[in-house]
Order: structure tokens, then C-alpha cells, then sequence
């Protein structure tokens, strides 16, 4: 009982202190601290979402783009295929023409 008296009585002249220089409270100050650090909290919460979903959008975006410069890349092999193919036939006509010639 005398430790409860003895906080009521430090309590009494600690507000009565603060009232008479003006200050506000210590435990509304913290009280408004720990809300600040609260509404920074779900700051910095919204903000590290928003850059987890960026960073998702990112990572997709690069899929797609390695998956259409592998798609490019085959068209691009099976491109010079053809080509080389083209060019075989047209070396194999160009030896045969100059034999029907020669005959």
C-alpha cells in the first residue's frame, strides 16, 4: 500500500510540475511517439508492398523478354538454314550448268 501511495504522490506532483512550466505530459509524448513510430511503420509497410510488386512486374517482364529473344534466336538459326540451304542449290546449279557447258 505505501509503494502505491507513494507513485499516486510522484504521479500527482509530476502533472502538477507540468502544468505550472507548461511542457505536456512524458506519457502523452510517448504515447504520440509510439503512434509516429506506428504510422511509420505502415508507411514503410505500404512502400516495401509497392516495391515487391515492382520488383515482381520487373521479374515477369524479363521472362517474357528472355522467352521472345530465345523465340528470335531459333527464327534467326532456322533463317540462316534456309539460307544456306538456298545457297547449296544454287552452287549445285551453278556446277551443273557449267558442265552442261563444257559438254
Amino acid at each position: 500500500m505505501f509503494q502505491q501511495d507513494l507513485i499516486m504522490n510522484l504521479l500527482s506532483n509530476l502533472q502538477q510540475s507540468e502544468k505550472v512550466d507548461g511542457t505536456q505530459p512524458i506519457i502523452s509524448s510517448q504515447v504520440r511517439t509510439m503512434e509516429n513510430d506506428k504510422v511509420a511503420d505502415t508507411v514503410n509497410s505500404v512502400k516495401e508492398r509497392s516495391l515487391l510488386v515492382k520488383i515482381s512486374e520487373l521479374q515477369s517482364r524479363m521472362i517474357i523478354l528472355t522467352d521472345e529473344l530465345i523465340a528470335a534466336k531459333l527464327k534467326h538459326v532456322q533463317l540462316q538454314q534456309e539460307l544456306n540451304a538456298l545457297y547449296c542449290r544454287e552452287e549445285i546449279v551453278d556446277i551443273r550448268d557449267e558442265d552442261n557447258e563444257e559438254t
